[in-house]
């Protein structure tokens, strides 16, 4: 049996009250979950603060904003920290149905090779219509950016 632990990494900015039932939702599928907030206001933090022990997730609070991809390796440091598998990215507005991550770990396992995906992700639905949007393929025939 693989190890499938799990930690749920959100990165939030000036959430709303609904972050909480979206952090809610992840909570019965990962391990552990890490909030890395990019220097929200009072008000949003204080939504925050107030969930931290009954949905039982850390807090990281930056005090400013030092942009995803620096609150992505902060949350992602923590994962390797908590010596956690597999990490599962989140910004404060996904939503996630009841299986979500069991399905992702099992399209893992399912692969042909395993060892050799570095990603798993999910198709978005557009929250208002329900439309799948499509994502980006990586093309072959492009061997740089920008080409």
């Amino acid at each position: 049996m693989r190890d499938h632990t799990v930690c749920a990494v959100i990165i939030t900015y000036n959430p709303s009250l609904e972050v909480l039932a979206n952090i809610a939702a992840l909570r019965s599928e990962v391990n552990s979950i890490v909030v890395v907030d990019n220097g929200s206001l009072e008000q949003s933090l204080d939504i925050l603060r107030s969930g931290r022990s009954e949905l039982d997730f850390e807090l990281i609070e930056n005090g400013r904003n030092l942009g995803i991809a620096a609150a992505l390796n902060l949350g992602v440091s923590e994962v390797k920290a908590k010596a956690c598998s597999w990490a599962a990215l989140f910004d404060q507005d996904s939503m996630v149905e009841p299986g979500f991550i069991a399905a992702m770990l099992k399209t893992h396992e399912d692969s042909s090779d395993p060892a050799g995906v570095a990603i798993v992700c999910p198709v978005y639905l557009d929250r208002d219509t329900g439309i799948p949007l499509p994502l980006p393929r990586s093309r072959p025939d492009r061997a740089a950016w920008g080409r």
